[in-house]
């Protein structure tokens, strides 16, 4: 079922509290048609930085969602990171 979304970007240092509204299925969706990037809940956010926080109207309150970006995995890291050495 879709909702309406507002999604704040906080990929930047100027922040823009009033976002930007979206109809979506979900809050990732929304961030996805709002600012163009995948992001994902929560998990291991250790060093990893809020880039969106997505807010909806539930029935008695407003719920709110914070999202990360997509951390890479080690597999996918080592192979960037030889890539890198080879292109040099």
């Amino acid at each position: 079922m879709a909702k309406e979304f507002r999604v704040v970007d906080y990929r930047t240092e100027l922040v823009d509290l009033a976002g930007i509204t979206v109809i979506a299925g979900t809050p990732e969706e929304a961030a996805r048609l709002a600012l163009g990037e995948d992001l994902v809940r929560g998990g291991n956010q250790r060093g990893n930085v809020v880039r969106a926080k997505v807010y909806v109207q539930g029935n008695d309150a407003l719920t709110l969602v914070k999202l990360f970006a997509k951390s890479e995995t080690q597999s996918a890291k080592r192979t960037r990171e030889r890539r890198a050495v080879n292109s040099e």
